[in-house]
């Protein structure tokens, strides 16, 4: 895998082009709960829309409207890594985290042997964006 780690704030924008996932870093209170919002678009200043993907956060509670959830039942504050499945998105993605802090964003590309992450991660993918 090649991985690219971004410092990364709450309704930033990224391009995903040439990435297939991300491991988003929420800081959530002590008995806390972060919810966590993914939208994307065909250009990075357009209209943002929810991705309609039933498998965008792997293995992650979401709530009625498709945000992940993530609890703290600890009594200090915790840091949870969140998965998320970008092959399904649109180039530019947009996340927002309601509830707890985002501090990191790590791009993943699971097929550098393949040509690198140059943009061929979604063209070859078997589910299209």
């Amino acid at each position: 895998d090649t991985v690219t780690v971004l410092p990364f704030a709450s309704g930033s924008v990224f391009d995903r082009m040439g990435y297939e996932s991300a491991v988003l870093a929420v800081t959530v209170a002590a008995s806390g709960k972060a919810t966590v919002k993914v939208e994307h678009c065909d250009t990075a200043d357009g209209t943002f829309a929810a991705v309609p993907d039933s498998r965008l956060f792997v293995d992650n509670p979401t709530d009625k409207d498709g945000n992940a959830i993530i609890t703290n039942e600890s009594t200090a504050e915790a840091v949870g890594n969140l998965d998320i499945d970008l092959i399904g998105c649109k180039q530019f993605v947009k996340v927002t985290v309601t509830g707890g802090t985002a501090g990191a964003l790590a791009l993943r590309c699971h097929r550098p042997s393949r040509g690198g992450c140059g943009g061929h991660c979604s063209q070859v993918s078997g589910r299209r964006r």
